[in-house]
């Protein structure tokens, strides 16, 4: 989940792929009277997008820019305008187009801690529907998961029943910090190790022991990576509303789940 970058390879920055001329990224126009270029033009800016049209009409290269996928791309332009900057941006376009993050409430404010109690699975059967919708109308391919007790776990768990109608979606596990689960019960700690096992990957937000910020760099990371939010939120104050408003300022498109719909219905 990493974004493609671009860097100055004469600035001693290490890069993963050069893609100045000499590669088959490499810009056939330039404005430099020495160039080596195909063809000249009369700005930097020009340059760069004639580029951006260029590369849209060659096949060969947009199938291939996969392979540039989280890397750092060196060239000698950077910090000014780059044909690096239109790779990366269409690279980091595919990469998080996809790509939708769970947020929601712990156990103690739901409907209890195991997840077939009759309103948890009422609220899980009504988040099942939602995740389907993003797969099949949204193309969603790619959940992210905050591994925190409650939706966070069970929405992934959602997700891998999911797979077996879905072969092709993914589960990231978004853990905020060493030792996450280090004061749950052993059943606990034993779920959260299941799903960790079976996510397609794992990334550690930070590299500390639990602090009262890792939680929403948690979270922020998610939304950040994600094209959508799916918030399972009663509205009241908390982690969660403080997730679905960072989402918000960062314009995601989110789908809500109150839980306090379904304890109306079960007290009809």
């Amino acid at each position: 989940m990493d974004k493609t970058t671009v860097v100055n390879k004469y600035h001693k920055i290490p890069y993963d792929i050069y893609i100045g001329r000499g590669s088959k990224w490499g810009n056939p126009f330039s404005h430099m009277d020495s160039t080596k270029a195909e063809f000249k033009v009369e700005s930097r800016e020009e340059a760069v997008q004639k580029y951006e049209e260029w590369i849209l009409t060659q096949p060969e290269l947009m199938n291939d820019l996969h392979e540039l996928e989280g890397k750092v791309l060196g060239c000698f332009c950077k910090p000014k305008s780059c044909h690096g900057d239109v790779l990366a941006k269409l690279v980091n376009e595919l990469s998080i187009g996809k790509v939708a993050c769970f947020t929601g409430h712990r156990p103690d404010s739901l409907f209890g801690y195991k997840p077939n109690t009759e309103g948890n699975k009422k609220l899980l059967w009504k988040l099942k529907y939602i995740i389907e919708d993003h797969i099949e109308n949204k193309g969603v391919d790619t959940f992210i998961t905050g591994m925190a007790l409650g939706i966070d776990m069970w929405a992934a768990r959602v997700v891998f029943k999911l797979k077996e109608k879905y072969p092709h979606i993914k589960v990231i596990a978004a853990v905020p910090c060493k030792n996450q689960h280090n004061k749950w019960i052993e059943e606990s700690k034993r779920e959260w190790q299941m799903i960790i096992n079976r996510c397609d990957e794992v990334h550690y937000v930070t590299n500390e022991e639990y602090t009262k910020w890792c939680m929403q760099k948690r979270n922020e990371w998610m939304v950040d990576n994600s094209q959508y939010v799916i918030a399972v939120w009663n509205q009241g104050k908390g982690g969660t509303a403080n997730c679905v408003n960072y989402a918000k300022k960062s314009n995601k498109e989110i789908t809500y789940l109150n839980p306090n719909d379904i304890k109306e219905e079960l007290n009809k």
